[in-house]
């Protein structure tokens, strides 16, 4: 309401019980008070044409009356209100609820109150079948996408086999008749398909993990580390690499995507690293409800700005001929702590090193 006692905005459920169109309204004009209740804020009030117009003086008294019929709404609404000034003691604001009244009443303020409920009823309906909608829609765009993902990924698996096949069949039978750019271009065509195979390979794992059941177990990290150190002996016995960790517990979960997760982050330090002796350490606390997991390393670090992008899928922060790898791998991690009701994330910007950490909830769904 404005200085000049004009409702200029109002609730939208009120507005529209009350077929507001917007436009400024007197107060006086659709609001009076009951006979029967005294009007302590008012200083004085005079009936125009079945009105009140109201001088009101505090902010320290209530007002109550009701409102008349207006555009088809028929019948007094009783409501109680107050008002809000400025500091200057300008009204500022009005609010109206409506009084009490008892379960039996069937006057027009409880044909109010159930007309309300009935329009806020039909909106939350109509909004909650909106998102529906729209949910549906999303998830068979999401389906189509991870299909055609699959689709493309698998079907290029056989000719870029077959292009690294022929194209090495080539550099052997005619090694020797082959001048010097003509071998560079043929290593060219191996090494660029030989890549665009192991993009797709690993654009079909990405779709798999995507489409595919976890089977939750009783996953003992244990094994799972020593597993996965057998495999990286060789990047141990070349860097002189010392990997700490302490006796690991024993978690629900899948264990050939959780095997992933540990993998990619432990290969990650071993690609990283610094020409410092690399070093790695491996944490875990037990939390209420979940597991917290770091794996910290001494190697090159991660700046603090790229922290949200290395998640991204073919996101990668450096050069092909510099580092190998397709910037999947973190994605990887990323997926599949959240199909395990995790977090994952990356300590950045520190000194030395990098410290990835995640979380597992105890009984993932």
């Amino acid at each position: 309401m404005d200085r000049d006692r004009q409702l200029i905005r109002m609730g939208k459920g009120l507005a529209k019980l009350l077929r507001w169109n917007g436009r400024p309204l007197g107060f006086a004009q659709i609001f009076r008070a009951d006979d029967g209740l005294p009007i302590d804020a008012a200083t004085g009030a005079q009936r125009e044409d079945q009105a009140v117009n109201l001088h009101f003086k505090n902010s320290n008294q209530q007002l109550k009356g009701q409102f008349l019929e207006l555009e088809g709404l028929s019948g007094g609404i009783v409501f109680v209100g107050s008002l809000i000034f400025d500091p200057k003691e300008e009204i500022r604001e009005l609010n109206l609820e409506l009084s009490d009244f008892a379960l039996y009443d069937i006057s027009p303020n409880l044909m109010f109150v159930l007309e309300a409920q009935k329009i806020s009823i039909q909106e939350v309906s109509l909004l909650a079948n909106k998102l529906k909608e729209q949910a549906d829609h999303l998830k068979m765009v999401n389906e189509e996408l991870e299909e055609y993902a699959y689709v493309v990924s698998h079907d290029l698996q056989t000719p870029l086999r077959s292009i690294v096949g022929f194209a090495q069949l080539l550099e052997r039978a005619r090694e020797n008749q082959l001048d010097e750019n003509q071998q560079e271009y043929l290593k060219y065509i191996i090494s660029s398909a030989k890549r665009m195979h192991s993009l797709t390979r690993d654009l079909l794992s990405y779709s798999n993990l995507h489409s595919g059941n976890l089977e939750m177990e009783a996953v003992d990290l244990n094994l799972i580390i020593a597993e996965i150190l057998i495999d990286l002996n060789v990047y141990l016995n070349e860097v002189g690499a010392r990997i700490d960790f302490p006796d690991l517990p024993v978690i629900q979960g899948d264990k050939k995507s959780l095997r992933r997760v540990f993998q990619n982050l432990l290969h990650n330090a071993f690609k990283f690293r610094s020409e410092r002796p690399l070093e790695i350490a491996l944490r875990f606390e037990e939390r209420p409800d979940y597991w917290y997991f770091e794996i910290e390393d001494n190697g090159i670090g991660i700046e603090a700005k790229y922290t949200s992008k290395i998640f991204k899928v073919f996101q990668k922060l450096h050069h092909a001929h510099e580092y190998d790898g397709n910037g999947i791998g973190l994605s990887v991690c990323k997926k599949v702590i959240q199909q395990h009701q995790g977090e994952i994330g990356v300590k950045a910007g520190t000194a030395v090193g990098t410290c990835f950490y995640f979380t597992i909830a105890k009984d993932p769904v």
